[in-house]
C-alpha cells in the first residue's frame, strides 16, 4: 500500500549512500571524514580486485584539500551528484552515464549497496560490544588454490585432433578488463615483459597470476577470502568510531576441513598460503586420527571392532608445525570422538565435528562456493542487531549469483535468483521459510540444543540443513529473511551438473515428507503456515511430477477419442446408446471425439494460457529490473528465449518430478557430487567418454527419453486420424515443446555435439553399445539399474498404472469390433464361435480373436530361445533376442489386424498396436518385479523371464536411440553445410557454441577443476572408508 516497489525503482539510490549509511550504519557522534575514509577503503578494495580501472577508482573516491581555514575538506565524487532518472531506470548504460563504472561485478555491488541501505535495519552493535561470530564453511575435496600446471594444462583431444584451450586462456577470454587491469598495477609482470602469460618462467610472477585465477574461479581460496573481508569491516569501523579493537576477538573463520589430516604435500602448502596471507582470525578444524595397539585400545573402551580412535581438532598460523609431518601443523585442540565420524552424506558430520570449536554466540554457515565483499561486511552489526529483540532466530540474506557463463549458467543463475530472492521473501512473510544451510546466521546455542546446525544420517537427511529449520521452528523459533546483506554464490554450469543438483534436491524433498518433523509441522502449525511450507517446499517439486502426468495423460485420452472415432462407420456408436433422442443422436454425429477434444483444449491452451505464463515471469522481471536496470533486463530475458529456456526449465521440471515420485515409492535416496566443471566438455552419446563417465542416453534414458518418445509416438497418432484443428496451435506448441524437451534437451545443450567428428564418432560408439561383444555394455548398463535380487523396488501402483493404459485400449478394442459386427449385420458378439478364415468376410473374425488376446507369442520368445540356447549350449545374446521378438511381434500384429487392413479401418490398426506393445510394457513392468524380488528362489524360470526382458528392454532402446540420434546426424550435416565463420578457430558447429557459451569461440577444456566447488561437495564427499582409514 506504500508503493515501496515503485520508490525502489525510481529513486536515486546511489545518491542517498552517504547519507543512509551515516544514519544507518555508524554511530551519531562519529569522527569527521570517517564515511569518507570508509568509502574510500571500498572503492580502493574493488580497484586491488582489479574491478576498477586507475581512472574509475579516483572518479568515484573522494577528494582532499586543504580550505582557507587550515583544514581538510572532502570534495564530493560525481556518484552522489545525482544521475537523470532515464539513465538509471535503463541501469546506467555506457552512452548515458559515462562516470559508472564498466565492469558489470563493480556495477552490481554498487547498486546492491546503494538498494540495501535504503531499507530497514535495526541499529547497528557497537564495535567494542559486538557479540561474537564465526563463519563456518565446510571444506572436503574442492579446489584450495589454482596450480600453475592446472592453469597451463593443454591436451589434445583425439577425436577431432584440436589442441584445447588452456584454463588461464580461458579465464583471460572471461575476464579480459580485469585481466588487463592486473598487467597494469602488477610491477612483477610488467618486468617480465612477456605477453604471453604461459611463457612466464618466474616463479613471484606465476604466484600473481594463480592468485589472479584463484579469485575468479570457485575456489576455497576465494570463499574464505571473501569471509575474512568481515575482519577488515571491523577494523574500519572501530576506526570511525575512535576505537581500537582486535577483530579476532570476537570474529573467527572457521574452515572444517575434514581431510586435513590425510592431504598431499602440495595441498598442505596452498593452506599454509591461506594462513599466512589471511587475518588471524582464520582457523582450520580438521579429523585426524591415531593407531594404537589392540590391547591399548581395549583398555579405553574402544569397541572391538574399531581399529582406530579418532579426534576432532583445530589450529590456526599460530600452531607448531608436527616433527613426523613437517608441512603439517600441530592441533592447538583435540577432542576424542566416540568412533567414525562419518555417519550421513559427510557435510552434517563435517560440521557438528567443528561446531564446538566455534567462538561467540553466532554461526554463519557458509558453503565453499561462496564469497564475501567488503561493503557488504561493513552491514555486519546491523545483521547481528536483528537478535537483539529476538535470540531465538535465523536470520538469511540473499545470495548474488556469479557463474552466470553460458546459457546453462544463466538458466541456473535466474533459478537461484527466483529462490533465493523472490521465494525466501515471500516464505519469510507467510512464516514458511526454513534453514538452507547458507548463509544463514544463527543462534549456537539453541542450534547445540537441538543437536547440531544439520542432519547427519544417511539418505533421510539428504538434505541435511532444512532439518535443522524443521527443529527450530518446532521448538518456537522463528526464521528471518533479510534483504539488506548480500554474499556472493557460485552455482553449476554445466547441464549434467545442474540437473544433479535438482535430483539431489527432489529425492531428499521425498525423504523429507515422509519424517516426523513435516509431520509434526503439519499437525502443529496454523493452516496458513502448513500451505505456505507445503507451497514453497513438497508442493514445487509434486507440482512438477504432476505437470508431467498430466501432459503424459492428456494425450493418453486424446488418443482415445480419436481412435474412438475415426474409422469409417463410427457414427454407429450410436445405437450403444438407444435410449438418447434423434436431436441428440443428430448431435452426436456432427460432434466427433476429435472435435470435442479440440475444443476443449483450445479453451485451456489459448491466449489465457499465455498471459498465465506472462504473469508469472513478472516478478523476475521486476527483480532483475530493480537489481540491473530495464536494458540488462530485457537483454537477459530475450537471450534466455532465443537460447531455448522454456526447453530446459521442461526438462528440468522433468527430471524433478521423475526424482521425486520414485524417491517416495521406492525410496534409497543417495548423495549426488554435481561438481562445478566448465561447459566445456562433451559428453558422447553413450559411454564412457574420456573421463570414463557414461553418456547422455545413459544419463536420462529412464528420466525422459522413453516418455519422450512415447509422448512423440501419441502425437503422430494424433495427427495422422484428428487431422489438423482450429484452435489447437497453442496446445501444438506446448506439446511441440515438451516432446522436444525430453528427447533432445540433453544434446542441443551438449557443447560440441554436431562437430562432424563427434558425430561420427557417437554412431560408432552407438553400435558398440548395443551390439559389441553380445551387447554386454548394454547389458552392463540395464543390470546396474535392474538391481536385480536387491528387492521389490517396483509396487503395485506402477503395475496399476499401467493397467490404466492397457484396459481403455482393450475396452475401445472391443467396442470397435462390436461396432464392425454389427456394420456387416451379425448381432452376434461371440467371434471366437465363428470358424476361423483369413479370406473373404470371416477375416474380421480371426482378427478379432488375435486382436484381444494378449501377444502370447512374444512373450514366449524368451523361453524358446532359452531352451533353444540350451540345446546348442550357447546362451542367446539379448540382439538375437530383440531381432526375434520383433519378427514375432511384426507377424502377429500382422495377423491380428488383417480383417481391419481388408476394410481400410487404420484407427483399428492403430488400436491394436498400441494395445500389443502396452500389453508387452505392463509385462516388462512385471517381469522386472519379479527379478528385482529378494525373496524369490532361483529356478528355471528365471533364465527366460530374464533373457525376454533384456531383449524386449535392447529393442525399446534401440528404437528410442534411433529416433534421438538420426534427427543429430541431419543438424550436424546441415551445420557442415554453412559458410564457414571466419570468427572462431574451427568452423563446424561454430553456431552452436554461439548458443552454448553465448560467445564465439572455440571454448573447451577436457577437465576443469576450477569449478569443482559445489554447495553439497563442501562436504558431500565423505572421508575414507573404515577399511581405508586403517591402512598405513
Amino acid at each position: 500500500r506504500s508503493w515501496a516497489i515503485l520508490s525502489l525503482i525510481f529513486r536515486d539510490a546511489a545518491k542517498a549512500i552517504p547519507g543512509n549509511f551515516e544514519s544507518k550504519s555508524l554511530k551519531p557522534d562519529a569522527n569527521n571524514g570517517s564515511f569518507q575514509k570508509i568509502w574510500d577503503a571500498i572503492c580502493d578494495e574493488m580497484a586491488s580486485e582489479h574491478k576498477l580501472t586507475v581512472a574509475e577508482s579516483k572518479r568515484i573516491k573522494y577528494g582532499v584539500h586543504e580550505g582557507q581555514d587550515g583544514q581538510l575538506h572532502w570534495s564530493e565524487p560525481w556518484l552522489f551528484h545525482g544521475t537523470p532518472i532515464f539513465a538509471r531506470l535503463l541501469g546506467r548504460p555506457q552512452f548515458l552515464d559515462t562516470n559508472w563504472p564498466q565492469n558489470p561485478d563493480a556495477q552490481w555491488r554498487l547498486q546492491a549497496l546503494s538498494r540495501g541501505l535504503t531499507l530497514r535495519m535495526p541499529r547497528p552493535f557497537e564495535t567494542q560490544s559486538m557479540p561474537g561470530l564465526t563463519i563456518l564453511i565446510p571444506h572436503c575435496g574442492e579446489v584450495i588454490l589454482q596450480t600453475w600446471s592446472n592453469l597451463c594444462r593443454a591436451e589434445t583431444d583425439v577425436h577431432s585432433g584440436n589442441r584445447e584451450v588452456q584454463l588461464l586462456k580461458w579465464l583471460i577470454m572471461r575476464y579480459p578488463d580485469e585481466w588487463d587491469k592486473l598487467y597494469e598495477r602488477n610491477e612483477i609482470l610488467q618486468q617480465t615483459g612477456v605477453a604471453d602469460p604461459e611463457l612466464l618462467s618466474d616463479p613471484k610472477a606465476q604466484a600473481c597470476v594463480q592468485h589472479w585465477a584463484s579469485l575468479r574461479t570457485q575456489t576455497l581460496y576465494r570463499t574464505v577470502a571473501g569471509m575474512c573481508q568481515y575482519d577488515k569491516a571491523l577494523r574500519l569501523l572501530a576506526q570511525a568510531s575512535g576505537k581500537s579493537i582486535k577483530p579476532e576477538e570476537c570474529f573467527t573463520c572457521l574452515v572444517a576441513m575434514q581431510r586435513y589430516a590425510w592431504m598431499n604435500d602440495q595441498n598442505l602448502d596452498q593452506v599454509e598460503t591461506m594462513l599466512a596471507e589471511l587475518p588471524k582470525s582464520l582457523a582450520i578444524a580438521f579429523i585426524d586420527y591415531e593407531d594404537s595397539p589392540r590391547s591399548v585400545l581395549e583398555s579405553l573402551g574402544v569397541h572391538p571392532r574399531q581399529e582406530r580412535r579418532y579426534f576432532t581438532c583445530v589450529m590456526d598460523s599460530a600452531c607448531p608445525f608436527e616433527d613426523a609431518r613437517p608441512k603439517r601443523r600441530a592441533p592447538k585442540f583435540r577432542v576424542e570422538l566416540p568412533g567414525f565420524p562419518i555417519l550421513g552424506n559427510g557435510k552434517g558430520d563435517n560440521q557438528n565435528c567443528a561446531v564446538i570449536f566455534t567462538r561467540g554466540e553466532f554461526i554463519q554457515a557458509i558453503d565453499a562456493n561462496q564469497g564475501g565483499y567488503l561493503e557488504q561486511a561493513l552491514l555486519l552489526p546491523n545483521l547481528l542487531a536483528e537478535f537483539r529483540n529476538d535470540a531465538k532466530l535465523i536470520v538469511g540474506t540473499p545470495e548474488h549469483i556469479i557463474s552466470d557463463f553460458g546459457s546453462i549458467g544463466d538458466f541456473a543463475a535466474s533459478s537461484e535468483t527466483v529462490f533465493g530472492s523472490l521465494v525466501q521473501r515471500t516464505m519469510s512473510w507467510l512464516g514458511a521459510r526454513m534453514h538452507y544451510g547458507h548463509p544463514d546466521v544463527m543462534n549456537k546455542i539453541y542450534m547445540m540444543h537441538q543437536g547440531g546446525i544439520s542432519k547427519a544420517t544417511k539418505t533421510i537427511h539428504l538434505s541435511e540443513d532444512i532439518f535443522a529449520g524443521m527443529d527450530f521452528v518446532l521448538r518456537g523459533g522463528q526464521i528471518k529473511h533479510c534483504e539488506y546483506f548480500h554474499v556472493a554464490k557460485g552455482r553449476d554450469l554445466g547441464f549434467n551438473s545442474v540437473l544433479s543438483f535438482y535430483s539431489k534436491l527432489s529425492a531428499g524433498t521425498g525423504e523429507q515428507v515422509l519424517t516426523r518433523q513435516m509431520s509434526r509441522l503439519c499437525r502443529g502449525l496454523g493452516l496458513e503456515r502448513v500451505l505456505g511450507i507445503y507451497y514453497n517446499h513438497a508442493g514445487f517439486y509434486f507440482s512438477q511430477f504432476l505437470f508431467a502426468f498430466a501432459v503424459k495423460m492428456l494425450m493418453f485420452v486424446f488418443v482415445i477419442l480419436v481412435l474412438d472415432t475415426s474409422d469409417p462407420g463410427a457414427s454407429f456408436l450410436n445405437r450403444r446408446y438407444p435410449f438418447r433422442g434423434k436431436d441428440l443422436e443428430a448431435q452426436w454425429e456432427k460432434s466427433t471425439g476429435p472435435t470435442l477434444v479440440s475444443a476443449w483444449l483450445s479453451s485451456l491452451f489459448g491466449p489465457l494460457f499465455l498471459m498465465f505464463v506472462a504473469f508469472s515471469v513478472a516478478p523476475l522481471v521486476i527483480e532483475l529490473w530493480m537489481q540491473e536496470g530495464m536494458l540488462s533486463t530485457i537483454s537477459r530475458l530475450l537471450k534466455q528465449q532465443l537460447t531455448f529456456g522454456p526447453v530446459y526449465y521442461i526438462f528440468q521440471g522433468k527430471v524433478i518430478s521423475n526424482y521425486i515420485i520414485n524417491e517416495i515409492r521406492f525410496g534409497g535416496a543417495k548423495y549426488i557430487a554435481t561438481g562445478r566443471e566448465l561447459p566445456t566438455h562433451r559428453k558422447p552419446f553413450v559411454g564412457p567418454d574420456l573421463n570414463g563417465k557414461s553418456g547422455l542416453y545413459e544419463d536420462f534414458a529412464a528420466v525422459s527419453h522413453h516418455d519422450g518418445a512415447r509422448l512423440f509416438f501419441a502425437a503422430f497418432f494424433v495427427n495422422a486420424f484428428a487431422g489438423s484443428y482450429s484452435g489447437l496451435r497453442y496446445f501444438w506448441i506446448c506439446t511441440g515443446l515438451v516432446i522436444f524437451s525430453w528427447l533432445w534437451a540433453p544434446y542441443v545443450y551438449n557443447p560440441y555435439q554436431f562437430s562432424g567428428n563427434y558425430v561420427m564418432q557417437d554412431c560408432r560408439n552407438w553400435w558398440n553399445f548395443m551390439f559389441k561383444e553380445r551387447s554386454k555394455p548394454w547389458r552392463e548398463w540395464f543390470e546396474a539399474s535392474l538391481q536385480e535380487g536387491k528387492g521389490l523396488r517396483s509396487n503395485s501402483t506402477e503395475i496399476l498404472g499401467w493397467l490404466l493404459y492397457v484396459l481403455p485400449l482393450y475396452v475401445l478394442l472391443n467396442l470397435k469390433l462390436h461396432d464392425f459386427s454389427l456394420l456387416s449385420g451379425d448381432y452376434d458378439p461371440c467371434f471366437a464361435c465363428r470358424p476361423l478364415s483369413l479370406s473373404g468376410a470371416r477375416a474380421v473374425h480371426i482378427s478379432a480373436v488375435l486382436a484381444l488376446m494378449p501377444p502370447f507369442a512374444s512373450l514366449l520368445v524368451g523361453p524358446l530361445l532359452s531352451f533353444v540356447g540350451r540345446i546348442r549350449r550357447v546362451d542367446p545374446s539379448p540382439g538375437v533376442c530383440a531381432a526375434t521378438l520383433s519378427l514375432v511381434l511384426c507377424a502377429e500384429l500382422a495377423l491380428s489386424t488383417c480383417g481391419f487392413l481388408r476394410i481400410s479401418a487404420w484407427a483399428s490398426v492403430a488400436n491394436v498396436l498400441l494395445y500389443k506393445i502396452a500389453c508387452v510394457e505392463l509385462a516388462g513392468q512385471l517381469a522386472e518385479s519379479w527379478l528385482r524380488w529378494k525373496k524369490r528362489r532361483p529356478g528355471v524360470a528365471t533364465g527366460p523371464v530374464k533373457l525376454w526382458l533384456l531383449g524386449v528392454r535392447l529393442l525399446r532402446d534401440l528404437l528410442v536411440s534411433i529416433l534421438i540420434l538420426v534427427p543429430l546426424l541431419v543438424v550436424s550435416g546441415c551445420i557442415r553445410m554453412l559458410p564457414a565463420n571466419p570468427c572462431v578457430e574451427r568452423q563446424d558447429g561454430s553456431l552452436h557454441n554461439m548458443f552454448v557459451f553465448r560467445a564465439w569461440g572455440d571454448y573447451r577444456r577436457r577437465t576443469v577443476t576450477a569449478m569443482h566447488s559445489s554447495e553439497d561437495t563442501s562436504s558431500g564427499i565423505s572421508l575414507p572408508t573404515r577399511a581405508d582409514l586403517s591402512r598405513d
